[in-house]
């Protein structure tokens, strides 16, 4: 049924006269009036789109609260000196049981943060006496958790740019773990490879696809056979929120983060009958070693464009956790990435009731962030021309 607002039948026009007149002057009124109709139902329409995105923003924002909330009942993460997601999301998994393998290319990195992981689990375990037990029965029982721990978090040495050392990995990963097949993957290896384009050698684009897209790639290849055997496995890899935007200053990263968004969405469609999930995180900007080493070789203009909330790699972990936990396709934290999200989700899976409500409000918002990009990008250009010419009239004077 075709269903058409403010369409009228003008009928028969041979009218002479007086009548004529009339008959022109009520259908202007008419048409005139129709048009007001049709303004004020356009008006309501989309008063009614934007309550029901509101409201379809509003639940989500509590259903997440209350997901995180539940986890962090489930498994709570204690503060110490453990950095970066990959350690916060490892020491999450061992808090709530699991065997939990950490990965590295250097081994004395890998020793240092299996220890400080077993000193912070124990720690957050508790260390007081329970009520009728002798504290010698406590010793023992914190004796025997301790032995627990160290035998559920193991380390492996491999550079997971190079596929035949991650078939190693996944190997001696199950052998170590008392042949436990890996059941979930945390691919969070990445390392951000920014400076002006033109600047920058074909061996850094080289660096950042290995870095960030191979890096997850070849641990994802080197486990889905054995998921595939077993029908169940989770992956997840760990994105960014440049992976689903561009930015200035940081072409090799943003490349290769893209590349792993296709690679994931790929993913889900070909392990999907296998009951294998597959979780992308688009983290933002967080307070770790590697953000504030990325601020050191940072063009101005990024440092500008990205300005905003760092967050902590804690609360990060939280949300990829539950992600993996819920088997979402896309994940991210807070309410910057969940914009981001919804806006760029395209011809992305599991389309969300709040992406399809959101998109084309969030569209209209675009430009201004985009006019104020070029702004900088302006500015910056001003100055870095300016210092150019200031030494040479400052030699002539």
């Amino acid at each position: 049924m075709y269903l058409v607002i403010g369409v009228r039948w003008r009928g028969p026009q041979r009218v002479a006269g007086a009548e004529c007149a009339q008959s022109r002057a009520l259908r202007a009124d008419g048409v005139h009036g129709t048009g007001v109709v049709v303004v004020a139902a356009l008006v309501a329409a989309a008063l009614c789109v934007l309550l029901v995105a509101v409201c379809v923003l509003l639940w989500t924002w509590r259903a997440a609260t209350e997901a995180a909330a539940r986890l962090g009942q489930c498994a709570r993460a204690g503060r110490g000196r453990l950095q970066g997601l990959g350690m916060e999301i490892a020491r999450l998994c061992a808090a709530m049981g699991a065997r939990v393998t950490l990965v590295a290319r250097r081994e004395h990195v890998l020793r240092q943060a299996a220890e400080e992981l077993l000193a912070q689990l124990e720690a957050d375990s508790g260390a007081g006496i329970p009520a009728g037990r002798t504290a010698s029965s406590a010793a023992s029982r914190a004796s025997e958790k301790a032995s627990d721990l160290a035998q559920r978090i193991q380390v492996v040495v491999c550079d997971c740019s190079v596929f035949a050392e991650c078939e190693a990995m996944v190997s001696k990963a199950e052998q170590l773990q008392g042949g436990a097949p890996v059941d979930v993957l945390f691919c969070m290896a990445g390392a951000a490879q920014l400076g002006y384009f033109e600047q920058l050698s074909p061996d850094t684009f080289e660096r950042a696809m290995r870095a960030n897209y191979y890096s997850a790639l070849y641990p994802a290849r080197a486990v889905i056979p054995g998921m595939m055997r077993r029908a169940r496995g989770e992956i997840l890899f760990g994105n960014s929120m440049l992976g689903v935007m561009g930015m200035f200053g940081a072409t090799p990263y943003v490349a290769a983060k893209w590349a792993l968004r296709g690679l994931a969405e790929s993913l889900y469609f070909e392990l999907r009958p296998h009951n294998i999930r597959v979780t992308q995180l688009f983290a933002p900007d967080m307070d770790t070693p590697g953000y504030r080493e990325e601020m050191k070789t940072k063009p101005k203009e990024m440092k500008l464009m990205s300005e905003g909330q760092i967050y902590n790699t804690a609360a990060v972990a939280r949300s990829a956790v539950r992600a993996v936990t819920n088997g979402e396709l896309r994940a991210s934290h807070g309410s910057d990435g969940f914009l981001l999200t919804a806006l760029t989700a395209g011809f992305a899976p599991e389309i969300r009731p709040r992406e399809v409500l959101l998109a084309s409000l969030l569209r209209l918002v675009t430009p201004f962030f985009h006019a104020d990009y070029l702004r900088i990008i302006r500015e910056c250009q001003r100055e870095r021309e300016s210092e150019k010419t200031t030494p040479a009239l400052t030699a002539r004077a």
